[in-house]
């Protein structure tokens, strides 16, 4: 009988209460409106079989956060695909960065500019 107390007595209540609106507030700030949705449809079908307000509410977070994991964290994980793609794009932006001082110091110093031409011209021939 101790548990019957301790699942109708007010604190808990309060508590699960709590609990409630800090991860419907999480949610809605995610804009994950399923996991809001999963949490509504559970927790009144737990209120079909209990009429137990605070059982009813920690079972819809247990399977709003647990069953389907609204609240899991995301780590900085990145996959082999994108990182692949930073480095593709940081190299570009590295050669693209190497031909301009070049050109630049080409059109700075024309004996320079002159025999880049006769290298160039003398590898397409």
């Amino acid at each position: 009988m101790k548990l019957d107390k301790i699942l109708k007595s007010k604190v808990l209540y309060y508590v699960a209460l709590v609990l409630m609106v800090i991860n419907v507030l999480g949610y809605v700030s995610l804009g994950s409106t399923e996991c809001v949705v999963i949490f509504g449809i559970t927790t009144y079908i737990a209120n079909m079989f209990t009429k137990n307000r605070s059982l009813d509410i920690l079972c819809g977070l247990f399977v709003a956060n647990v069953v389907f994991g609204c609240g899991r964290v995301k780590e900085g994980f990145e996959g082999v695909d994108e990182k692949s793609k930073k480095l593709e794009a940081m190299a570009e932006t590295e050669n693209k960065e190497r031909k301009k001082k070049m050109m630049g110091q080409l059109q700075a110093d024309p004996a320079l500019s002159k025999s880049h031409h006769k290298k160039h011209d003398a590898k397409n021939n």
